[in-house]
């Protein structure tokens, strides 16, 4: 007889004496208890919640950042030529400068770009000019022709390149590699 678990009127777990299929007397049969079992475990493809969780989420920044990808492009493109910005300071009746304010109106940017600095020289503009972010262009000119080969050198000894890798840790010096064969002659 084995023990399993049932409850009581009052909703308290207690034990209750159930046969065992299989065997007359009641005990387990040896072997049947623990190892694989046919249709156990995971169905193939089956994943954990928390990785349905994860590939949702990446699923959907992906979709978003598709969406936006023309922008994304111009954005990184612009920063790959740099940015020029346009400032004015402005002068007051008593001759005082202002400090520069950045011009973000389309419209007086485009009189700027047409006229230049205003004869009346109430107002001074200048255009400024970020560098070019490097890192943009780089990864433009990677996603566009692809990763440029990058050569890794290793001195050392050729014919264990193992010792080599060992000798830059420090690891070499307990360990006494085999010493190459030397071709003898028994024909004597």
């Amino acid at each position: 007889m084995s023990e399993e678990i049932g409850k009581s009127e009052n909703g308290q777990a207690t034990p209750v004496n159930v046969p065992v299929k299989g065997n007359p007397d009641g005990l387990p049969i040896k072997g049947t208890l623990g190892g694989p079992r046919p249709g156990g475990g995971r169905k193939p493809g089956g994943m954990n919640a928390s990785t349905k969780l994860r590939e949702a989420a990446l699923k959907e920044f992906r979709d978003r950042v598709a969406k936006h990808t023309n922008r994304l492009f111009n954005a990184q493109y612009s920063l790959s030529q740099g940015v020029q910005m346009l400032f004015r300071i402005d002068t007051d009746s008593k001759g005082n400068r202002s400090k520069p304010q950045l011009v973000t109106d389309q419209e007086e940017i485009e009189k700027y770009l047409d006229e230049g600095n205003l004869p009346d020289g109430s107002s001074y503009y200048f255009l400024t000019t970020e560098r070019p972010d490097n890192k943009a262009i780089e990864s433009l000119l990677d996603r566009t022709y692809g990763k440029a080969q990058q050569n890794v050198k290793m001195e050392g000894d050729k014919d264990n390149p193992l010792m080599t890798i060992l000798a830059q840790y420090g690891l070499d010096k307990d360990i006494n590699p085999p010493k190459p064969k030397e071709d003898t002659d028994t024909d004597a």
